[in-house]
């Protein structure tokens, strides 16, 4: 049975007159299901029995079950979700600064396949892609649990606000699920769904070029963050062994084609690790790789994972690169590590099993 919740609205209203109810009836269904918040057909009160039987037997209704939720002392919140074959994932709710709002971290594959070095994730392996559906569910069930856990008589409209943001930074590689991925977009950022902008939603890539490329003509609005960690081929091979097949030369080139395709500045991602790629030199490196892009740089202290040596990169260190990438004219930050305490910072989901043991 497919996911309610992986139908695009005329998707949905297709699908009725195909089973002889009326179309109009997708839209008072996607109503009840993002604007209410509905937890169950039943709840759907304008809706005729017949049509919410249907729904009940013919849909899946919810993809996901919560296993388990970390709180961390900066608000950051980590779910374990199991999915409907046993299998189970991560997403992060991050707490937007001076704001109530959050932005949604959610994952698009079980596992990932690209093996990265530091990436807990990477060491996990892949085992399938996730659906639409199954992306959609998770901003939901964790709009659905700031709706539960918010101040009593808290409308559901205020808390479907609260997710303002949405980021697919967590398990896997998105552009390896591309399509699957695109349909979530849409249908979080319709005026039917939860009516996130697309400028509002990032897609973060370790470098899939044909990915980045269809990005660029399909979904231009969206923001694109790419995971680069070192400024030449050999190091970057080592840390992120994708770049064996899309190197950095040829890397730059689709970067380039994205930027004149969408006019959108692009975030480049860079884990800062304790003299492996934080010497000066190699930031100057960064710096000649970047030119003619149109960048803001993320630098990002590794954060450790169980069972890796390798650790982040000294305060000193750290502010020596980043005055380099600053003075070359780039604008630049360190991001904070937010809930590492609960395993949801940057580069520590992993599957875990129902014992809560990795």
């Amino acid at each position: 049975m497919k996911e309610l919740k992986g139908y695009k609205a005329a998707e949905l209203e297709a699908r009725l007159q195909q089973e002889g109810f009326a179309g109009y009836r997708a839209r008072q269904i996607f109503n009840w299901l993002y604007s209410n918040l509905a937890a169950d057909p039943k709840e759907m009160n304008n809706l005729p029995q017949r049509l919410k039987d249907w729904l009940q037997e013919n849909l899946i209704y919810h993809s996901l079950d919560l296993e388990e939720e970390k709180r961390a002392g900066d608000g950051t919140i980590n779910f374990l979700w199991k999915l409907k074959d046993g299998r189970t994932i991560e997403s992060v709710l991050l707490p937007q600064r001076d704001s109530e709002n959050y932005t949604a971290c959610i994952s698009s594959q079980v596992g990932c396949q690209l093996a990265c070095k530091f990436c807990a994730t990477g060491q996990q392996g892949w085992e399938r892609d996730l659906t639409a559906g199954e992306m959609v569910d998770q901003v939901w069930q964790s709009a659905l649990y700031l709706k539960s856990t918010g101040s009593p008589g808290e409308k559901a409209e205020k808390s479907k606000r609260d997710i303002r943001n949405l980021v697919f930074m967590g398990m896997g590689e998105p552009l390896l699920n591309y399509q699957a991925v695109r349909q979530a977009v849409e249908i979080l950022g319709s005026e039917t769904g939860f009516n996130i902008g697309s400028r509002r939603i990032t897609i973060s890539t370790a470098g899939i070029i044909p990915g980045i490329k269809k990005m660029s003509r399909e979904m231009p609005q969206v923001g694109l963050a790419l995971s680069l960690h070192a400024a030449d081929n050999k190091l970057r091979s080592r840390l992120v062994p994708l770049n064996k097949k899309y190197n950095l030369q040829q890397l730059h080139r689709a970067l380039q084609e994205y930027l004149a395709n969408t006019g959108r500045r692009i975030t480049v991602e860079y884990a800062l690790i304790h003299e492996v790629n934080d010497r000066e030199e190699q930031a100057r490196q960064l710096v000649g790789w970047l030119k003619g892009l149109t960048v803001f740089v993320n630098l990002i202290p590794l954060n450790p994972v169980k069972g890796q040596k390798l650790t982040g990169s000294s305060a000193s260190r750290i502010e020596k690169f980043k005055k380099i990438i600053s003075q070359a004219g780039y604008p630049v930050q360190v991001r904070q590590s937010r809930g590492q305490e609960v395993k949801a910072a940057c580069g520590q989901l992993k599957e875990t099993g129902a014992d809560g043991n990795e």
